[in-house]
This record gives structure tokens, sequence and C-alpha cells, in this order.
């Protein structure tokens, strides 16, 4: 059977050898494995060394590849990217494709589960990718690929409405992966949770009292969120494993961020944090808030994410936009960058970097500890890489930008 796994030595990182290292970084792993960078949507790859604040201004393109990418970034695993290309017909396969990270080389595709259309990106767990789908004559759902034979595992359309049959429709995703369980957020405010390896479907549930935003797991728990100015209980924790609601605490919407002890939520014109055990109640308060004037409230996004610091970017009401640094403990503001356009990306952490798109057309990158607001790098994307929306990923010495509709750029440090 050929091999399409894609198996590299793995390379011990010594604290100080590689310029820019840090202990935090040095027992990291270099990866970025799903659309926010894992289940806890941090948005982080602090294993990174190659991309640094040292390097950052020798960024330069790469490769590019054109024809068929989708809504998010990509992953990248062990030296490989990973991404869907769709069929024009949703009745035809798409492909499941990796690449090197280096070169841009395809390295293997496999034929994917057909009538669906494959745009909320992949999550790889081990020798599994996941990828949540939009139901072409069928309900959104997962399929899985086995990226040792290069197949698919499994593929699953989530179950039907239960209490509001007539308006199901395709939508899949986003999904999340904790404890052995991939979590669906599909449809009309419909939760799943299927096992990884064999597509079993653990338990399914419909919340009656709103719409579920955004997704995040961590430590045997699912946490979902709202829309601003929307009705709904705000940020909700179940029990990962029966689909049980634990606790809520409302006022908070978005996609949460899991980070050590705390949630990290967009609030209606801020952010917040809630204790990630819960409180041994079923309404729990806020840790901390921190209040960003005259943001838009559906604007707000939280990313790049780690003990200590969190990147927040609005947009005002004036279409402007922020670059925030927030202390992760406290919520006190550190650092601010003013911008003149509306960002509309999420903040991604890279090593000792961060990153954002601006308006889907250039990405600029400052040090985690900057104090002033000019960037480290400003790269225009190339104008074929212009479009509506994006995402970012980097890793094994990639920064990877995915624009919507057709193309796929990566950059990295001449040499490396």
């Amino acid at each position: 059977m050929r091999m399409f796994r894609v198996v590299l030595t793995a390379v011990l990182v010594v604290l100080g050898l590689v310029a820019g290292g840090s202990a935090e970084a040095a027992t990291a792993p270099d990866q970025w494995t799903s659309e926010y960078a894992g289940g806890q949507n941090a948005s982080a790859n602090l294993g990174e060394q190659v991309i640094t604040a040292a390097t950052a201004p020798r960024l330069t393109q790469a490769w590019q590849v054109t024809g068929g990418s989708s809504f998010v970034a990509p992953a990248i695993v062990n030296g490989a990217v990973y991404h869907a290309v769709n069929a024009d017909n949703a009745s035809l396969p798409g492909r499941f494709i990796a690449r090197s990270a280096r070169s841009g080389t395809q390295l293997w595709s496999a034929a994917l589960a057909p009538n669906a259309q494959y745009y909320r990106g992949q999550t790889i767990v081990g020798d599994i990718a996941l990828l949540p789908f939009e139901g072409w004559r069928q309900l959104g759902g997962i399929t899985a690929v086995d990226l040792t034979a290069g197949k698919v595992l499994w593929s699953r359309s989530r179950p039907p409405s239960a209490t509001n049959p007539g308006n199901d429709d395709g939508t899949g995703g986003p999904i999340v992966v904790d404890s052995g369980r991939v979590y669906l957020n599909a449809g009309n405010n419909v939760l799943s949770a299927y096992d990884i390896n064999t597509g079993a479907l653990l338990w399914h549930i419909e919340p009656p009292d709103g719409w579920a935003n955004g997704v995040a797991a961590a430590a045997g728990r699912l946490y979902t969120a709202g829309y601003a100015g929307a009705a709904g209980p705000g940020l909700v924790a179940y029990d990962g494993a029966t689909g049980k609601r634990l606790w809520t605490s409302p006022g908070l919407y978005g996609s949460p961020v899991v980070v050590g002890d705390k949630v990290l939520v967009p609030s209606y014109q801020g952010v917040a944090a809630v204790p990630a055990a819960g409180c041994g109640r079923t309404t729990c308060p806020r840790t901390w808030s921190a209040g960003i004037t005259d943001a838009n409230p559906q604007s707000i996004l939280i990313g790049g994410a780690d003990p200590n610091y969190l990147f927040v970017t609005a947009t005002l009401l004036d279409n402007t936009s922020r670059l925030i640094r927030l202390s992760t403990s406290t919520g006190v503001r550190q650092w601010t960058v003013n911008l003149s356009k509306p960002s509309g990306g999420i903040p991604i952490r890279v090593g000792d970097t961060v990153w954002l798109m601006i308006n889907a057309n250039a990405v600029r990158g400052w040090s985690v500890t900057a104090t002033t607001a000019t960037p480290q790098r400003t790269l225009a994307l190339p104008a074929n890489s212009y479009g509506a929306v994006g995402g970012l990923a980097a890793a094994n010495g990639s920064l990877i930008v995915d624009v919507w509709p057709s193309t796929l750029t990566a950059y990295r440090v001449p040499g490396t």
C-alpha cells in the first residue's frame, strides 16, 4: 500500500540554539492543526522558531498555488500543508491535498466524499484529518481522511432537526476536537459529537435558547457563544462526554478562546474572561472585563492568546480598526495600534511575533512585546490574492495566507 503520510525526523530544539528561542518555544510543538491552531481557538503557535521578531523583516514570498482554496487557514503539521480543493460541481468529490511547507510541491491528494463542499478548513489529529462539509442534497457533516492510507476513513451527515425540520439546511461547521471527540456546530443551532476514529455519533442536541456562533473545547468541556445583540444564554459550557449543559455566563458572543483556567469571549463592546471550570453555580460571573470604545459588536475577534497575552481586533463605528494587546490574567490593556482600514481578521501568534491580515490584501507583523505601532514587516499580498475573506496559519518556517476564492501564498525567511 502506498504510504501517503509525510514522515519526517523529529528535531530536538535546544534552548538558546535558535535565534529568538525561549523555554516556552523550546517545549511547544511547532504546528498549526486547525483553523485556529487547535480546539482551544488560541490561534497561536508558540513553537515556531524560524519566523521570529529578528527574522520577520526578511520574510519574502516563497511559493503560491491557485485554484480552489477555502474560507479559512490551512493546517501545517510535520512539514506538510493540508487543504481542500472543491470540485466545480458539488456532486463530484473534491480533493484533500498535502503540500510541502517549504516548497509548495504537492505530496499527495485524496478524493473526498461527494455531494459536499469543503469550505471550513480541516483539523489534524494524529493520522486523521477531519473536515466539516456543507451538504448538497444532504445535511452538513464531517468527513475523516486517513493520512496513512490517503483515503476517506468515514463521512457522516448530522442528524436532522427534531424541533425545526422545515428549516434544515446543508450548513456544516465549524468543528473542534478534544478528548477523542470531534464536535460539530451546524445547521439551526445543532451541536453533535462524534468519535474521532470511528465516526460514531456520541450525542446530538438542539439548544432551544439561541444560536451558537462559535465553539471551543478543552479539558472535556465544550463551549459555545451566541451572536451580539441576539437573544440567548451567552457563553455556555457543556459536558463533552454527554452534551449536558453545565453552566452559562450571559452577555458574551462570538468564538470562545480557552487559555489555561480561563475562557476568553467577546462581549458587546469589549472582551471578558470567565473561569473555564465554572464557578459551582449554573450562572457564572466574569473574572474580568475590558471595554473597547466605539467597537462594532459583531467585529470583535480574539487570537494570539497564551497565559501572558491575548490580542484583540475590532472594527470601529467609523470603519477604522484597532489591534489591542491585553493581559490574559487581568484584562489590562498594554498596547494599541490604530488601523485606517477594517481588519476583518483574527490576530495570530507565531513564536514571539503576532500577525494580522488587513482587509484581505495585506499582512502586518509585530513583536509580541511591541511598544510602538510600527510593524516589523508588511506583506502586500499579490494582486491575484485579493479577496473578501481569508485566513492565516504559520508553522515549520512558513507563514501561509489562504484567501478565498483561489490562492494559497507562503512566506519564508530566505535560506530556510
